[in-house]
């Protein structure tokens, strides 16, 4: 979603009061090479976006590790409410998560480029097997 689109939308959700809650977890899977434009929480003057976001997608599939941005008292709601559900996420991941995270600057490259490569075989057997079928996504090879 480009920039002055996030703003509008940030915008149109205080206009309606209500919150506004972002699931970031493709945010530093761009595919096709383009730089994100900012968080839609920059945007947010009234601490009404929720943004959410996880391990599994760019790090490890099945690593269940994730978080909320938002404003202080409605993370500090969310802890209070958690404790009732779970007590935290297994140390073991949690361990796991602060290895990869410190590792973010070749494990993210390397998972866009697996899941290009993944993608653009896909689209490149989809064009061949089902050549009637239209694509908005054309493979590399």
């Amino acid at each position: 979603m480009p920039a002055a689109l996030r703003e509008r939308v940030v915008a149109a959700a205080h206009a309606a009061g209500t919150d506004l809650v972002i699931d970031e977890s493709f945010v530093d899977l761009p595919l096709d090479g383009t730089e994100m434009p900012p968080p839609v929480a920059c945007y947010d003057r009234h601490s009404r976006v929720v943004s959410i976001g996880g391990m599994s997608k760019p790090y490890w599939g099945g690593l269940r590790i994730g978080w909320v941005r938002a404003s202080a008292p409605l993370v500090q709601r969310l802890a209070a409410l958690r404790v009732g559900v779970d007590m935290a996420s297994p140390v073991l991941d949690q361990l796991v998560a602060v290895q990869l995270l410190d590792r973010a600057d070749t494990i993210v490259p390397e998972r866009r480029r697996q899941l290009a490569e993944q993608r653009d075989a896909l689209v490149a057997a989809l064009e061949r097997e089902l050549p009637e079928w239209g694509s908005a996504c054309h493979a590399a090879a």
